[in-house]
């Protein structure tokens, strides 16, 4: 499954220097199932932040799930069984076409 996610960029120029990060709103990543949808949100966001000091954009999401393997020795660097994306909530903006 494929979603997209809001990203918010920091502009090197700022007192506390460059940084990205992914939006969270309400404890959850903003993202969308479609491309369209996430961009028209990036667009939202961006006329908003006129100072330009904060500027957003839209990144591709793979959400993606592993099986645990069989009980063996694992060595200690190897990946998790599950993403951090696959057990973190993602939010859809139209929450209300969603209940109807």
């Amino acid at each position: 499954m494929r979603f997209f996610r809001v990203w918010t960029h920091r502009n090197p120029d700022s007192i506390f220097g460059p940084a990205s990060s992914p939006v969270i709103r309400n404890g959850s990543f903003l993202c969308f199932e479609s491309e369209e949808k996430a961009r028209a949100e990036c667009d939202r966001l961006n006329v908003q932040r006129r100072d330009m000091q904060v500027h957003y954009t839209v990144e591709p999401t793979h959400i993606e799930a592993l099986l645990p393997q069989a009980a063996a020795k694992r060595s200690p660097i190897e990946a998790p069984s599950f993403s951090a994306l696959a057990t973190a909530p993602c939010v859809a903006a139209n929450a209300r076409a969603r209940s109807a």
